[in-house]
């Protein structure tokens, strides 16, 4: 089923990008394939289908893009993605479900819409010419994962399994959505 058929964007498209997290504190990155942003290093993600949730969508669209599966999913912003062609029309619109995320595997393989895909340190975002506001987006998620740690401080200190963060050695506990084994990773 083809996702845009027309020339110019008529309503806004929903969609889900995720800011995908590995055990290393690693971020998971993409080069679009296709436009919008074609060539750019972004996350993954895309358009939401009829009668999916958020994170359904998002689950999805990482298995498609990356061959990888992702637990611990969390809302972390909406955001709005407008591009223009060269007379000024609106040629892309899509209304973004920012999500965080988290997946134990470290093989990713580029497929739909991605050129290519690599695990990135935080730390290392502007020598991968990652944009600016792709750049905000993983420093919100990180911003928000250490909140949600520092308040799971007092269960922390009982829990054996590290906070995946970088630069951070604590560990944390905490209900993780999806999984049966009770541990949350930030």
């Amino acid at each position: 089923m083809p996702r845009h058929s027309r020339k110019t964007a008529m309503h806004p498209v929903p969609a889900v990008s995720g800011v995908v997290f590995d055990s290393k504190g690693r971020v998971l990155l993409i080069r679009r394939g296709k436009p919008p942003r074609l060539g750019e290093w972004s996350l993954p993600g895309g358009s939401m289908e009829t009668g999916e949730s958020g994170e359904t969508s998002l689950r999805r669209e990482i298995f498609e893009e990356c061959g990888i599966e992702v637990d611990d999913v969390s809302l972390i912003a909406d955001r709005i993605l407008l591009e223009r062609d060269s007379a000024g029309r609106v040629r892309y619109h899509y209304k973004i479900r920012v999500y965080s995320c988290f997946s134990a595997k470290k093989d990713v393989r580029a497929a739909g819409d991605a050129a290519s895909a690599k695990w990135v340190r935080p730390d290392r975002l502007n020598s991968t010419e990652v944009p600016l506001d792709i750049q905000g987006i993983i420093q919100k998620a990180l911003q928000r994962c250490r909140q949600r740690h520092s308040r799971r401080t007092a269960a922390a200190q009982s829990c054996a399994e590290p906070c995946r963060l970088p630069g951070r050695s604590q560990g944390h506990a905490g209900r993780k959505r999806g999984s049966s084994n009770g541990r949350s990773r930030c």
